[in-house]
């Protein structure tokens, strides 16, 4: 049998000349709004899944609702199933991000509220209308209405970047004893999703309790696999006092927060640490060396 034909024998099998090479500079990707991400990972690449992982209240949903924004600006599409916020409460996290802080009010009152000036609202709505779009998660979710309605996104949106916020609010029965395996499926699924339409899924994965003070792939809750299929773990960290106190070379005293890329299968660049600055009002991250980032525009 000539290698040429194998590809006629059934959609499994392909031979190997057969098969398009590709150089990881010809692949689509998506820039992160981090330099430094994009410079260890070549950016989102198309095809590709990463999980995400951090203690609570480390930032993983503000970050990467921002990682949302800056693929619509780079003129993607995107879709989010947001699971841990009520979507009336994301939209005015994003449209803050979107914003910037010099288009935003603070009023002083028990919360310290943040809202748009008026003369910005229709800018902001427009420059993202048909752009960005969100899951109906007054809904109870699941893994088929997740997968459909992503394929959906791709086939009627023209959607490449997509966002599960978290695995835990997919619809899992926690009281099943195959609780793990089914989040474990899931991944799989979305990785599968991703290759076959060619597209980039970030998915939120929260460790189980750990003494350690970077969360790793392998604290990430449920079966190792979950880690293991994803083509990229990334860890968000919240720099506290705590942590400035213990670090004797002062490298914590300028940062909010860091990034821990700990794996990248791509490239294998993996084990590298990105300092964060955190901007309240536009609930923006920058560089911690260049803060001059928090005042991109995007309108």
């Amino acid at each position: 049998m000539e290698e040429s034909n194998l590809s006629t024998k059934g959609s499994k099998l392909i031979g190997f000349t057969d098969a398009e090479p590709k150089g990881l500079s010809k692949i689509t990707r998506v820039r992160s709004s981090i330099s430094r991400i994009t410079e260890f990972t070549h950016g989102y690449l198309m095809g590709t899944i990463s999980v995400w992982t951090g203690k609570n209240g480390s930032g993983k949903s503000t970050f990467l609702s921002q990682e949302l924004v800056e693929g619509i600006d780079q003129g993607f599409n995107v879709m989010a199933y947001n699971g841990e916020l009520p979507n009336s409460i994301f939209k005015h996290w994003i449209e803050r991000q979107i914003a910037g802080s010099n288009n935003i009010l603070k009023h002083i009152n028990n919360i310290n509220d943040y809202t748009l000036k008026d003369e910005v609202i229709d800018d902001v709505r427009k420059w993202y209308r048909d752009k960005l779009f969100v899951l109906d998660n007054t809904v109870s979710a699941n893994t088929s209405n997740i997968l459909d309605t992503f394929k959906y996104g791709v086939k009627e949106c023209n959607v490449k970047l997509f966002l599960v916020d978290s695995l835990v609010r997919v619809g899992f029965d926690s009281s099943s004893s195959d609780y793990y395996r089914q989040q474990s499926e899931f991944v799989r699924k979305m990785v599968s999703f991703a290759k076959r339409f060619n597209v980039h899924v970030m998915i939120v994965a929260h460790p189980r309790k750990t003494e350690n003070n970077w969360v790793k792939k392998e604290d990430i809750s449920g079966t190792y696999s979950i880690s293991d299929q994803a083509d990229y773990v990334f860890s968000i960290k919240k720099i506290t006092e705590r942590d400035r106190q213990k670090r004797e070379d002062n490298i914590f005293d300028d940062w909010d927060g860091g990034i821990l890329l700990d794996k990248n299968r791509p490239l294998g660049k993996d084990d590298k640490v990105i300092g964060l600055q955190f901007e309240e009002s536009s609930k923006r991250f920058a560089p911690h060396d260049q803060p001059s980032k928090f005042n991109k525009q995007y309108f």
